[in-house]
């Protein structure tokens, strides 16, 4: 349900900077300012219905999963703290895709880096220290992210007047906010869809039994590490081709096209040959469980899971180049 929620706002966000990298490619300055603002509060608009609509139906959403009664009370829990830190995802996703809007990539890199190494010792002393359990854990990650929206800012105030925004900035565009609307929620539905169809296979799994349930999680903890370059080329290309579209060279954005392909089939095998040779070592990893079930079970789900990891590679980095050469250039 949470890789459900963050991969709809990235996918929301990076849809907005689409416009904001067009804009950036075509010099346009006055106009990449208005996307920002637009960006902004069509993103506090969307996460706010988002936040209410999942804080109502919680409990529903939860029975319907199946959890276990075990584990009910910890899953609300948890959930619920990153219900409502949506918010801080929203700010992250949307300063870093911003800033790789206009040619800054390193910089959201680092200070996730920042907020990844801040998350695992924030979960120490909420777990540990606090002795707060899983609720611990969720405010952990909500704090961490917290931490990078900080610094996101920092640098933006620091290095980029063209993002300084002004209260004019922010003038209704009925034009601009259907334009951006439509890329957001494009992307958005298009980053959620997998985790759509893990919401509807962990309803299954979970009348299968803990084994079984802690098996599935531990190997899709795993395929969200090893298909994470896919995504983000992905979002590379989104940022590639809206500069270049914006500043007229399609050639570029063909030659780039061929190239991201090109360098997820070539992760896709490296991951294949991953899951049949260390892929039980990678389970115990995640899980430090040497139940045998639990292993073969999750290795067993890697082994045929990746085998089909380069029809959503290249699914991937082709919707997000056709998505630019749909939408208007003005």
């Amino acid at each position: 349900l949470h890789t459900l929620m963050t991969g709809f706002l990235n996918g929301l966000t990076l849809g907005f900077s689409l416009i904001t990298a067009m804009c950036f490619g075509a010099k346009n300055r006055k106009r990449l300012k208005k996307t920002f603002a637009a960006a902004i509060s069509l993103g506090v608009l969307t996460t706010l219905a988002l936040v209410l609509m999942l804080m109502i139906f919680l409990h529903p959403v939860l029975n319907l999963l199946h959890v276990p009664q075990a584990q009910f009370e910890m899953a609300y829990a948890y959930i619920s703290v990153l219900i409502v830190g949506l918010f801080a995802t929203l700010f992250y996703n949307l300063c870093a895709n911003t800033l790789r809007a206009i040619g800054d990539a390193l910089t959201p890199l680092i200070f996730l880096i920042v907020a990844t190494v801040s998350n695992i010792g924030l979960d120490y002393l909420f777990i540990l220290g606090f002795q707060m359990g899983v609720q611990g854990a969720a405010y952990a990650t909500v704090l961490a992210q917290l931490l990078s929206v900080v610094l996101c800012l920092i640098r933006i105030f620091r290095k980029f007047p063209i993002l300084h925004i002004q209260k004019e900035d922010f003038r209704f565009d009925r034009e601009l906010m259907a334009e951006m609307y439509k890329s957001g929620l494009s992307m958005g539905l298009m980053s959620c869809l997998v985790g759509i169809g893990t919401i509807l296979l962990q309803s299954a799994i979970n009348t299968l039994g803990t084994t079984v349930i802690v098996a599935h999680t531990a190997a899709r903890k795993v395929f969200e590490l090893v298909s994470l370059p896919n995504s983000v080329l992905g979002s590379a290309m989104a940022t590639y081709c809206g500069q270049n579209l914006g500043a007229g060279k399609i050639e570029r954005i063909r030659r780039g096209i061929l190239l991201a392909t090109g360098y997820t089939c070539i992760w896709c095998t490296l991951n294949i040959v991953t899951a049949y040779t260390i892929g039980d070592w990678l389970v115990w990893l995640v899980t430090g469980s040497e139940n045998p079930e639990v292993v073969y079970n999750a290795t067993l789900y890697l082994k045929v899971d990746t085998l089909f990891y380069y029809v959503t590679a290249v699914i991937c980095i082709v919707t997000v180049s056709y998505t630019h050469l749909t939408l208007p250039t003005n």
